[in-house]
């Protein structure tokens, strides 16, 4: 017993001398992973985290109480949803992802979706609503995202077989069906004579400003014959032949 008296007045005595009117009181404060230092009047206090000792330290002069307190309750796990829709009927390039997550100490975090598939994100995706779960910190989430249709109208192109460029205000140009609807917009076009040679070739083909009216790349018209054609979007190439009639 005389040792551990003799124990407690060294640490009293090294920590701090009070007199009988003095009271310092200290609120609770959160400790990072380094520690903390904190000074109140002319003392200083320096904390560690690890240390899960109370106790109160008492001499002729003073007291002193110190203690840590770690909380029971677990952060609820949240996270951001981002989807990006359909842009057409039946081209299945919605996008999900879930990020941002926040409340799991550990930082460990799981997305599982309903078609087996594991990852944060998912692709190649329909209109309609699909469900996942997260797991984090030893709970399970179940949620769902929402993927919405962009245009309602068809992506399909209709790429016409033959048109009449004799300026008569009926298929004076080669119009294609849907070929302005995202992500069809993004396109590169080409015409080839029967001998594989390029005549003529579009950026981002629109059906107005860019468009085929039958001539060139040099603004000659172009006899009536048999034309190839090579369009290139982001998702596909197509090909095929086209009449061109005066």
């Amino acid at each position: 017993m005389l040792k551990f008296h003799l124990i407690l007045f060294l640490l009293t005595f090294s920590a701090v001398t009070l007199s009988a009117q003095d009271e310092i009181e200290l609120g609770r404060t959160v400790i990072s992973g380094a520690g903390q230092t904190v000074q109140t009047q002319d003392i200083i206090y320096s904390f560690t985290v690890g240390e899960p000792i109370i106790g109160t330290f008492a001499n002729d002069t003073g007291y002193v109480t110190q203690g840590f307190q770690q909380p029971n309750d677990k952060l609820p796990i949240r996270y951001t949803k981002l989807v990006s829709p359909e842009t057409c009927p039946d081209l299945n390039d919605g996008k999900a992802m879930i990020t941002d997550f926040k409340g799991c100490i550990l930082n460990d975090y799981t997305v599982s979706w309903q078609d087996g598939s594991v990852g944060n994100s998912i692709e190649n995706l329909g209109t309609g609503v699909y469900y996942f779960t997260v797991s984090a910190c030893e709970e399970i989430i179940q949620d769902s995202v929402f993927i919405g249709l962009l245009n309602e109208n068809p992506c399909g192109l209709n790429l016409y077989t033959a048109f009449s460029p004799n300026n008569d205000g009926v298929n004076d140009t080669w119009f294609i069906d849907n070929i302005t609807v995202s992500p069809n917009d993004q396109n590169e076009i080409s015409f080839f004579n029967i001998w594989g040679q390029e005549i003529r070739s579009y950026t981002n083909y629109d059906n107005r400003v860019s468009v085929w009216d039958g001539k060139n790349n040099n603004g000659v018209d172009l006899a009536t014959g048999t034309y190839y054609f090579v369009l290139k979007l982001s998702y596909a190439t197509h090909s095929g032949y086209i009449e061109l009639t005066r």
